[in-house]
């Protein structure tokens, strides 16, 4: 149960997407109580397919948010596959991927198998 705000009118039990809204604006932390001198609670999404975008004008993603959230702007030159083998040891060790020798300083991306 949450208090939702003196100015909170619920949606008819029926209408299951206005409940969605509702829910997600409690999650975000959002509640309806009167606003100072106006009287009113302010301006809130009318419906679900608003919710983002509310949110993200009232509580602004981060930095850190935003760079998670960018589309990455490059491909990383790594190859995506193939079987690496080192010969040698350390320190005159060179490695090997479908036997192209890879040079100081290529990008390699590793992955182990799980089980």
């Amino acid at each position: 149960m949450t208090n939702m705000g003196t100015d909170f009118k619920a949606p008819a039990q029926r209408e299951r997407r206005q409940w969605q809204k509702v829910q997600q604006l409690a999650q975000a932390g959002i509640r309806f109580f009167p606003a100072s001198g106006t009287g009113t609670p302010g301006d809130r999404p009318a419906t679900l397919a608003e919710v983002p975008a509310f949110l993200r004008r009232i509580h602004p993603p981060s930095a850190g948010q935003q760079e998670l959230e960018r589309e990455p702007s490059t491909k990383s030159p790594a190859p995506r596959e193939g079987r690496l083998v080192q010969r040698g040891r350390f320190p005159h060790q060179t490695y090997e991927l479908l036997a192209d020798a890879l040079h100081s300083g290529a990008a390699l991306e590793l992955f182990r198998e799980g089980r």
